[in-house]
């Protein structure tokens, strides 16, 4: 498979590649790759911005910050995409690049590595199965990672309940990570991403609390100073239960079945999409 019409498949609205209904109609393996190609584009992109203002890094500025976040978040996104479809990238992206997009600072020497290996993939012309077809497995993806958040949020019991809130986190970003490169094709799919942007700022601030209140209790103080780091600590405490308060009201024993609901319908609309005639 070559690079060939790949632009006209995916376009990027503020650095996130949107699939076209073609390229959910066309082969898996194409799809998912010309979609990885479109990330690592933006994560290249990033990258030479972030270089370019390093010295104003160094220094605070807070425009070399934003180019920061803007590169480690395109670099997730590379990571997640070829994480959530790992087979389909088998022959081309190694473990250890995996590990290295990890290790965020090894990300932009590996783009003309992963470019080369990205554009090409081999398949057998004689093999009598008609290949799956990429809005069939992003459908299936979908539905797969909404269940893994909702058993995530089902563990979340209360407010310090450190490690579950976090794994919540992660699945709430992977599913949105899977779904924002189609969320274009279909109805409703925006405000899914913004949904689900609204439960990671929840599942965060519950996370900096726990931060924040475990650097508290390792701090030795002076008789001094305990008073106000007492009234910090039970702000601290405060920020925790209101974001718990969020969660549980808003997340918790069926209150988000309707999103639920929604992002599976989102799945079957793009695996019917993917199965229209046209491809």
């Amino acid at each position: 498979m070559r690079g060939e019409g790949a632009a006209a498949d995916v376009e990027r609205t503020n650095g996130v590649p949107r699939a076209s209904a073609r390229l959910l109609r066309g082969p898996a393996d194409r799809g998912a790759r010309v979609v990885a190609l479109s990330l690592l584009a933006v994560a290249q992109h990033a990258g030479d911005r972030l270089t370019g203002c390093s010295r104003a890094l160094r220094h605070g500025d807070s425009g070399s910050a934003e180019a920061l976040h803007d590169f480690r978040v395109a670099v997730r996104r590379l990571r997640s995409w070829l994480t959530a479809f790992k087979p389909r990238f088998r022959d081309s992206v190694s473990r250890k690049q995996r590990r290295r997009l990890a290790r965020i600072a090894h990300a932009d020497a590996m783009h003309a590595r992963l470019t080369r290996r990205l554009r090409v993939h081999c398949y057998d012309v004689l093999a009598p199965e008609r290949p799956e077809r990429f809005g069939t497995v992003i459908a299936s993806r979908v539905v797969r990672d909404c269940e893994s958040l909702q058993t995530r949020l089902a563990a979340i019991t209360r407010s310090t309940d450190v490690e579950a809130s976090h794994a919540a986190r992660i699945a709430a970003k992977r599913l949105r990570y899977i779904i924002e490169p189609v969320s274009d094709v279909v109805s409703g799919g925006d405000a899914i991403i913004v949904t689900l942007k609204t439960l990671q700022d929840a599942l965060g601030e519950l996370r900096d609390v726990h931060v924040v209140s475990n650097a508290l209790a390792t701090l030795d103080a002076g008789a001094a100073a305990r008073p106000a780091l007492l009234r910090l600590a039970h702000r601290v405490h405060h920020r925790g239960a209101l974001a718990y308060e969020t969660i549980e009201r808003d997340w918790r024993n069926g209150a988000a079945s309707a999103f639920f609901d929604a992002v599976r319908t989102l799945a079957a609309v793009i695996e019917r999409q993917a199965s229209a005639r046209g491809g």
